[in-house]
């Protein structure tokens, strides 16, 4: 199965920083960066394995590309995974290092996943295993335990 959406928000946007919390080091086999800036992201949905390409083709649209039986299920949920309705029209920080973070990256969004699972486990690791460690033993058991992504 193969899904696409382009998700148009109001102003400008940036997926890698939004999407920059999931990766899990360099070599995360479920998250990689290509030359060209596209986001390649696995999952498993609740509907099935993805495999999903994610561009910023515009300052303010991302196309997101899926394959798989969870093709359907992660371009639904998208919009949430990229921050779309997250509304920091309220957001005024008062401390210096909160309010000079906010100034230098003001398009950052916060994104989620829904996928409970996939965040907890590599917490868990994080917290367990230092820094290297844990990303490679996150990395042996995606590899070890995990299927064969769909797609190209």
């Amino acid at each position: 199965m193969h899904r696409t959406v382009s998700v148009v928000f109001a102003g400008p946007v940036s997926p890698g920083l939004t999407l920059a919390p999931l990766r899990r080091g360099r070599g995360d086999p479920c998250f990689h960066v290509a030359p060209d800036g596209a986001i390649w992201r696995t999952s498993l949905m609740r509907t099935g394995p993805v495999t999903a390409r994610i561009t910023k083709c515009a300052p303010n649209v991302v196309d997101c590309e899926a394959w798989g039986a969870g093709a359907a299920e992660f371009v639904d949920a998208a919009p949430a995974l990229l921050g779309y309705d997250d509304d920091d029209s309220g957001f005024r920080p008062t401390e210096p290092t909160i309010a000079a973070a906010r100034r230098r990256v003001p398009h950052l969004r916060l994104g989620r996943t829904g996928r409970v699972l996939e965040a907890l486990i590599p917490a868990i690791l994080e917290q367990r295993v230092a820094g290297k460690d844990a990303r490679r033993a996150w990395r042996n058991l995606v590899t070890e335990f995990g299927a064969p992504a769909p797609g190209p």
